[in-house]
């Protein structure tokens, strides 16, 4: 197996290096007279930026795509705070909802389309599902909008190359079932958020090995999680 199938999760380093940088220019333009912070308060919107920053830097479309619309919502309510804009951000609340329709729309009609390749593909909006994938599978989509989803992927046939799978949710949960036996690698960002790997895997034993299946994406207010697969795990094939 090899692990370079997934783009590395955020630098720790970067997100403190974004927030210093624009809390400096911010200061730096109020003592210069270009602009009137008002009190430090006037700076909160920089953390919605940094969050967007962090988001959009994941990999995976949802986390590209709600990461530049986070990124968006922040400068313009700094925009708004430190007078530059007058506009107010919340007088636009119907056209995040109609964003919110567009993406949802997308992400099905996306989902629909992975088969093909086998990859796995699945949106939770809302509401529970369980999912159990058997046959040959390279990777696959994994989203939650305020929904809990279980995906099973006891009976999936692995190969030379880690499965990748993108999981991106928005205050849901995402459980991914594995074979015990199955290397996890996690590169799942919470923002806030929790990931976490249950089966009480063998960190020392597990860092010796290539991952059989790698998790990446970002976790907002949600949770992305490894359990045990109940299912009989299939044999190995070799890569095509």
């Amino acid at each position: 197996m090899t692990g370079t199938a997934a783009a590395p999760l955020v630098p720790r380093g970067l997100l403190p290096g974004v927030a210093t940088l624009l809390v400096g220019a911010v200061f730096l333009a109020d003592s210069l007279g270009m602009l009137d912070t008002g009190t430090g308060w006037a700076i909160w919107p920089i953390a919605v930026i940094v969050a967007g920053v962090a988001v959009r830097l994941q990999p995976g479309v949802a986390s590209r795509v709600v990461g530049v619309v986070v990124i968006v919502a922040g400068i313009w309510l700094l925009f708004n705070e430190i007078g530059i804009w007058t506009y107010s951000f919340w007088r636009t609340w119907p056209l995040i909802l109609i964003l919110l329709g567009a993406w949802m729309r997308y992400r099905t009609w996306h989902m629909q389309h992975l088969a093909a390749a086998q990859q796995v593909g699945a949106f939770v909006f809302l509401s529970q599902v369980t999912r159990r994938t058997t046959g040959r599978v390279r990777g696959g989509e994994l989203s939650a909008l305020a929904g809990d989803g279980t995906f099973d992927f006891g009976g999936a046939i692995p190969s030379s190359e880690p499965i990748v799978l993108d999981a991106f949710v928005i205050a849901g949960r995402i459980r991914v079932a594995v074979p015990s036996d199955w290397t996890v690698e996690m590169r799942v960002l919470p923002v806030p958020g929790r990931v976490s790997d249950a089966r009480g895997q063998d960190s020392s034993d597990a860092a010796r090995r290539n991952a059989d299946l790698i998790v990446q994406g970002a976790a907002i207010l949600g949770i992305v999680e490894v359990i045990a697969s109940t299912a009989t795990p299939q044999p190995a094939i070799a890569a095509i």
